[in-house]
């Protein structure tokens, strides 16, 4: 069994958070630290930034947009995808709208990032379907959901993305 829980391992690799552990070093007094290994971070290709975009921006009015791009941030970080990539998607959702204020959208969403890689609690799609359901229902906005799900399943690790979102968490 041990060969398969190896094989397992290397198979899984990329989904899982490597933690390194520091044992008490009785010299400096220094205690157990944990840090995360790095995680890959995908790119959007055009196309699907342009299908992200366009599934958003008819809810993407005032009152809503912070909100859409705080869940939409977390989102995309839980998922893997990079923040260039993010920022893009960001910066289009605020172009084709003429939201004048891009730039506490990029702030909102680079904070974000920040957070998640810091390890800290982010929210994600939780937040974004609330934000739909407020705006449209929530049989509407399960539909987005499941439309923004569908494209971000295309990256990242394939086994972990056929998991339903509660068992991947």
């Amino acid at each position: 069994m041990d060969g398969m829980y190896n094989g397992l391992l290397k198979i899984l690799d990329d989904c899982l958070i490597h933690k390194e552990r520091r044992k008490l070093n009785s010299y400096t007094g220094e205690q157990d630290k944990i840090t995360s290994g790095p995680r890959r971070k995908d790119d959007l290709s055009e196309e699907d930034q342009d299908e992200i975009v366009n599934e958003i921006i008819n809810y993407y009015q005032e009152g809503n947009r912070d909100y859409i791009v705080y869940g939409l941030s977390g989102l995309l970080f839980k998922r893997g995808i990079s923040l260039d990539s993010c920022k893009r998607v960001v910066r289009r959702l605020c172009e084709n709208s003429n939201d004048s204020e891009i730039n506490n959208r990029i702030l909102t969403l680079s904070n974000t990032y920040e957070k998640g890689t810091s390890n800290q609690e982010i929210e994600g799609s939780s937040s974004l379907s609330k934000t739909f359901v407020a705006i449209i229902g929530e049989e509407k906005a399960r539909e987005i959901m499941n439309h923004l799900l569908t494209i971000l399943n295309r990256y990242g690790n394939p086994v972990l993305n056929q998991l339903s979102d509660d068992i991947r968490r």
